[in-house]
């Protein structure tokens, strides 16, 4: 047996005990993720926001798992009540740009048009943003319109002084 499978073996065990510790149940939950079992990984989150309905973090986790399966428009509600619950969320930078182009494969880009666009009003999320509205220029087909996007998603990581920004929007 690998560590891993000692870990879930353990883990599952221990939530047979103690069922709503919830720390144990989002580990395991997160190691079912990253181990890409999406559909384990969503019951594991599905039982935390049984412990507590409050639970944006695991709304969040079982979007990012459909969206992993493909399953964009599966993934829109709980994107939906995560930011009803926490607002601010959706102008988290990796939240932002993973539920916008989830719209996109639900086919709604206008509104991922949208969401992007609320990115643009935080500084720290600017670059991200424009990069991210690039990217939905390249997919709509607008060349022109990306390639100036892209442009001051440089200069805008550039002057945040982001060298991984700056190669991610120069890429």
């Amino acid at each position: 047996m690998s560590g891993v499978d000692d870990a879930l073996r353990l883990y599952q065990t221990y939530l047979q005990f103690y069922p709503d510790d919830t720390g144990a149940r989002a580990n395991l939950a997160n190691l079912f993720r990253g181990m890409n079992r999406s559909d384990d990984a969503i019951a594991q989150y599905k039982e935390l926001i049984r412990i507590d309905s409050s639970d944006v973090n695991s709304r969040i986790n079982i979007a990012t798992c459909y969206a992993n399966l493909g399953k964009y428009a599966d993934a829109l509600p709980y994107y939906s009540k995560a930011f009803e619950l926490a607002p601010d969320r959706v102008t988290s930078a990796n939240i932002n740009r993973e539920y916008g182009f989830v719209l996109v494969g639900a086919g709604q880009p206008e509104k991922a048009r949208g969401v992007f666009g609320l990115g643009l009003t935080k500084p720290d999320l600017r670059a991200a943003a424009l990069r991210s509205l690039g990217l939905l220029d390249l997919y709509e087909g607008r060349y022109h319109d990306a390639s100036a996007r892209l442009k001051e998603a440089v200069e805008a990581s550039q002057a945040e002084k982001s060298d991984l920004g700056v190669a991610r929007n120069r890429m």
